[in-house]
């Protein structure tokens, strides 16, 4: 999976956020220092009270994967402990909250 681009990202949380402040909600994080390109890039997210979120898109071979297997594995690259997430597959973002 790959992160949606940034005008695909900015037009979806538009339509999901309603306000003039979504450009402040918008950030970019970049990749930790001691991760190569291959193994991360800057990831844009869009803050809120109830969360954070980011948009990825998923190659024709992994919604087939997905289809056939149902499964969905998440990697998280911080430590010891999975932090709380919610993996949904959804047109628009939506909180759990």
């Amino acid at each position: 999976m790959k992160p949606v681009k940034e005008k695909e990202f900015v037009a979806r949380m538009r339509k999901t956020d309603g306000t003039d402040a979504l450009e402040s909600r918008v950030v970019t994080l970049a990749k930790p220092g001691d991760m190569t390109d291959k193994e991360c890039s800057p990831l844009m997210i869009y803050r809120s009270s109830e969360g954070c979120a980011s948009c990825w898109r998923m190659s024709w071979r992994e919604r087939v994967s997905a289809l056939l297997f149902g499964r969905c594995w998440i990697h998280v690259h911080s430590g010891m402990t999975q932090p709380p997430v919610a993996l949904m597959v959804t047109r628009d973002v939506r909180f759990w909250g």
